[in-house]
């Protein structure tokens, strides 16, 4: 189980230098070889 931290959505979103490691992260919780989880602020700070 991780917690999946803002910076893994805004890499993706942004395509920061080594985002595709994110989307690594990302596919691996929606293909359920792990289990993730984001904290209840993620979305209140997530950038516009």
């Amino acid at each position: 189980m991780i917690l999946v931290d803002v910076n893994i959505f805004i890499d993706i979103f942004r395509r920061r230098k080594g985002w595709t490691y994110s989307l690594e992260i990302i596919n691996r919780v929606r293909n359920r070889k792990i289990k993730g989880h984001i904290s209840a602020l993620t979305i209140p700070i997530f950038p516009d």
